[in-house]
């Protein structure tokens, strides 16, 4: 669990892969400035696996793909 923004992205980012991640708020500008803190080839906001025909899945980030 997590009590800050900070403490939130820190828990995100600890991890040896990066596929993607997805941020949940009510508020309209701290989904973004949290994602744009991720660690992730894809991060969605208030929702998930959100892809478009012939869209590619992810790119990938650390140990998942790019380093």
């Amino acid at each position: 669990m997590f009590d800050t923004e900070t403490q939130a992205v820190a828990l995100a980012n600890d991890s040896e892969y990066g596929l993607a991640a997805s941020v949940w708020s009510r508020d309209a500008d701290r989904p973004l400035r949290i994602a744009r803190s991720i660690q992730a080839g894809t991060v969605w906001i208030n929702d998930w696996m959100v892809l478009r025909e012939g869209q590619a899945a992810y790119l990938a980030k650390k140990a998942a793909g790019e380093q």
